[in-house]
């Protein structure tokens, strides 16, 4: 009967945790992403003032973040005053065949860039494939989704109403 206790007062207090987790707030970053002509970096002072941004955490060769961010460029003319920042720690090779395969360097609001130490990944406590967290035009933190999205989920945290 104790071990029972014992392995609600746990249970329960791993729930309570992370709904904590969730429902704390997340700073917007600071960053620094290997831009994909390996040479410069992508930085806060590359992301556009009073626009909404969606920080994308992802691996290239993960089939729920294909499909996640396929979705969002196909519906890329939805997200009006919205900024997409994708970052991957994968191996640099690997993120900037992703870049050219799907030709983000034609899309004016979608970045992407290789985090090399972490700190992205601290800060907005990403925790899986592909986690993406959203920031309004004043930089306040909307939510965090940790799973494979849709451009349609996507809108409505945003409050973009579809056209």
């Amino acid at each position: 009967m104790k071990k029972i206790g014992i392995s609600f007062f746990i249970f329960f207090a791993v729930v309570f945790s992370t709904m904590a987790k969730e429902n704390k707030p997340i700073l917007f970053p600071t960053f620094s992403l290997l831009k994909m002509d390996s040479v410069s970096y992508l930085t806060n002072k590359d992301i556009k003032d009073s626009v909404n941004t969606v920080f994308v955490n992802f691996s290239p060769t993960c089939d729920h973040c294909q499909r996640t961010i396929r979705n969002i460029l196909d519906n890329i003319s939805k997200f009006n005053n919205t900024q997409f920042v994708l970052s991957s720690f994968d191996e640099f090779g690997l993120v900037q065949k992703f870049y050219f395969e799907y030709g983000l360097n034609s899309f004016s609001t979608v970045f992407i860039g290789q985090e090399y130490d972490f700190q992205l990944t601290k800060q907005l406590q990403f925790s899986s494939f592909p986690c993406l967290v959203i920031f309004d035009a004043n930089k306040k933190w909307i939510k965090k989704l940790e799973q494979e999205t849709t451009a349609k989920t996507l809108l409505k945290v945003l409050k973009i109403k579809e056209k």
